[in-house]
């Protein structure tokens, strides 16, 4: 059953919504506020807030409601979402977790392969970026950049003919 109050988180989410479109950001930021005081857990309002930090900067607090929303519905794409902000604070090891476990919740998010892909490149590791590369290309093989990528990584690794192989192949896919 639904209280009065309850009744009112889809006008006041609509109107949340219709501030950000309108790029009324503090109105929209108190409206989903206004939401969480209804319903403390609506995963909407903390997606939105999420966002809204996340795009003012405001990192620590996009991570908290990311957090909160976590633990309400869990889903790889927040997963994935909170990796990349932890990633933004040099937390490798905490963001390769968070992609990893987003890779266990959906191993067919082709982005946090990517990445985590990308999280190996930048410290060094090698292999760990081929093997995420590679399962990249398994799940959707038309993605020159990621050939590209890994034709680097080969390259880096003095494995020259996969290196050649796979920039030959980001050429044909996209010879632009």
């Amino acid at each position: 059953m639904t209280t009065p109050q309850h009744d009112q988180i889809p006008a006041l989410l609509q109107q949340a919504f219709n501030y950000f479109q309108a790029g009324q950001l503090a109105e929209a930021e108190a409206e989903y506020l206004q939401v969480l005081l209804l319903s403390p857990n609506h995963p909407d309002a903390l997606y939105s807030l999420a966002a809204l930090a996340f795009n003012a900067g405001a990192i620590d607090q996009a991570l908290m409601y990311f957090q909160s929303l976590l633990a309400v519905k869990p889903s790889a794409s927040v997963y994935l979402d909170i990796g990349n902000l932890l990633l933004m604070q040099h937390k490798i090891a905490e963001a390769a977790g968070h992609f990893q476990q987003a890779i266990q919740l959906q191993p067919t998010l082709v982005e946090a392969h990517i990445a985590l892909g990308d999280l190996y490149l930048g410290v060094n590791q090698l292999q760990q970026a081929v093997a995420c590369f590679q399962q990249v290309l398994v799940l959707d093989p038309k993605r020159a950049a990621i050939y590209c990528k890994l034709g680097c990584v080969h390259f880096a690794l003095a494995e020259l003919d996969d290196a050649l192989d796979c920039l030959d192949r980001a050429i044909q896919l996209q010879p632009d």
